[in-house]
This record gives structure tokens, sequence and C-alpha cells, in this order.
């Protein structure tokens, strides 16, 4: 699961035109409301309702329209974008301990006051992005959060795009088999896998292996053998490991590439990586076998390697 944090400041700016960056946070919050990137949750701080009614009524000095954009908000957010609290409810049990805990994340992150809601909201939960035009007010953050990235609007609808992209171009479209061959394909994978890698229903590969079971090496070994033969760049295994299995930045698939041709195991041709004859057959003897049960599979076949 993939969670993203959107900062007041885009939402606010979305809305006002006068803002200075309206005109970009109005694509990136068009292109969340209206995403469909699987495992992906969006989410910002149920404060970002108060400061939207203060920049409204300030700004327009007109009650009905800060109302207004409020409740609109509210509505249009309901299946896209989820409001979390800065502590769980079950810790919320008394303002003096919400307030301490303020303390606490602004002396960890060295957030400005205003900041901190978000910085602690957002750090309740493993979050993969935060996005942000203060970029530079939440570097505390990332220095903090393991593989957090902090990101503008645009850069992170530069990225989300490209990760759509990469499962377009390159995850097999089930739906536009015919179905006795779309039925094949699915099952021809999943077997060939052993249950570490599925393809979902909309031709997406994902890996479902817990993350500490398998090494950074072996992840990309799996989404190679779940396209193979197709050949993926370093920047397309990145977008797709980082949506089902970890974050991972292109630089660090480059190194566990570089570690598997060392091996034999991969082929690059062209900024692109393959697995080797070799390579199959070490994900399927080695690294499918650790997570086999010694029962046959329910259509007690033996899985071939391709």
């Amino acid at each position: 699961m993939t969670l993203v944090y959107i900062d007041s400041d885009v939402i606010v700016a979305s809305e006002l035109k006068e803002e200075q960056c309206f005109s970009e946070s109005k694509r990136f919050m068009e292109y969340v409301l209206k995403s469909r990137i699987p495992d992906t949750t969006f989410f910002t701080s149920v404060f970002t309702f108060l400061e939207l009614a203060s920049a409204m009524i300030r700004r327009t000095r007109n009650k009905d329209k800060a109302y207004s954009l409020v409740y609109q908000i509210r509505s249009s957010w309901k299946d896209s974008i989820k409001p979390y609290p800065p502590l769980p409810p079950k810790k919320l049990t008394s303002f003096s301990r919400l307030v301490d805990t303020l303390i606490e994340t602004s002396i960890k992150f060295r957030t400005p006051s205003g900041d901190t809601i978000h910085a602690q909201t957002a750090a309740q939960y493993e979050i993969d992005y935060f996005i942000t035009w203060n970029k530079d007010h939440f570097l505390g953050m990332e220095r903090e959060i393991k593989n957090l990235k902090i990101l503008n609007p645009t850069e992170a609808l530069a990225e989300f795009k490209l990760k759509e992209n990469a499962l377009k171009r390159y995850a097999t479209k089930p739906e536009l088999m015919h179905p006795k061959l779309r039925l094949a394909e699915i099952e021809r994978r999943i077997e060939r896998l052993e249950g570490l890698a599925e393809i979902t229903s909309d031709g997406k590969p994902i890996l479902t292996v817990p993350v500490d079971s398998i090494s950074a090496k072996e992840a990309v070994a799996l989404m190679l053998m779940a396209v193979h033969p197709t050949p993926l760049s370093d920047e397309d295994l990145s977008n797709l490991l980082s949506l089902s299995w970890k974050t991972m930045k292109p630089e660090a698939v480059r190194t566990r590439a570089s570690e598997l041709r060392r091996d034999g195991r991969l082929i690059a041709e062209k900024g692109a990586y393959r697995l080797s004859g070799a390579g199959v057959q070490w994900v399927m003897t080695e690294v499918v076998s650790r997570f086999k049960n010694n029962k046959p599979n329910k259509l007690g076949k033996t899985p071939i390697v391709p």
C-alpha cells in the first residue's frame, strides 16, 4: 500500500485563483480526485478544513462562500482523500496530551508551528510521499522517516503519471485477450511464481510476498520474472516495485541490477533489464522454492520453468 499525504497549502492553492501556484495545484488535485492508482491512499489532516475555511473567509469576506467550499470539498473527497486526526482516537485522551505530542513532533522534525500538525498527522503512518509547496519546512521528516519522498505537486504529478504509464506499458492486459487466453496467461504467471506475484484484474504485475522475507535483489528479479521476457528500465522497476512491495529508487534498482548482472542472472540492453536463462533458473529453484510447501498445488501440476 502506498500512502500519500497532501499538505493543506496544496489544497488551499487549488481552490483560490489568486494563489501563486493555483494552476499547478489544481492540476494535481484534479488528478488525485480522478485517478485510480491501485493500492494508493491519499490523505490529509482534519485541520485542513479549518485552514481552507480561514483562507476563504479572509480572501472573500463572504461566509456563504466559505461554508460552500468546505461542504463541496468534503463531498468531493469522500472516496478519494481521507481526513485523519493528528493522533489516533485512542491516544487523543486530552488537550494537554495533544499539545505535548505536537511539541515533541516540532522538536523532532524542527517544523514551524503551523506545519507541525501536518508533520504529526503524516508521521503516524508509514507514508511514502508528502506533497507540499513548502518542502524546506519538512526536511527534518525526510531525514527521520526512511524512504519518505517529499515532492511538490508538479513533481508528484510527473512521478505518479510515470508509474501509471509503466503499468500500462509493461503489464499484460488480460482484458484485451480472448477469455481462454486471458485465463491461461493469469494462471501461468501465478503458478510460475507460486503466489509470490500476481497479475491484477486490470493486468498489472504486483508482488505479494512480505517485504521482510526477500532481499531487494530478489524483489527486482521477481518483478522481472513476472513480466518475462519483457525488459524493464530502472525507472519502470522502481515504479512497479514501489507500488506493491516497497519504495525503491532507480539508483537502488541499478545497484541491485549490477549485482544480478555480475552473477550472470540479468541481461542489460539499451538501458533496460531482463532475466537471463540462468536468472530464470535461479528465481525458480532458489527464490521461489523457499516459499513452496511440499504438497502438490491444487491443480496437481508441477511448475514448469519457461
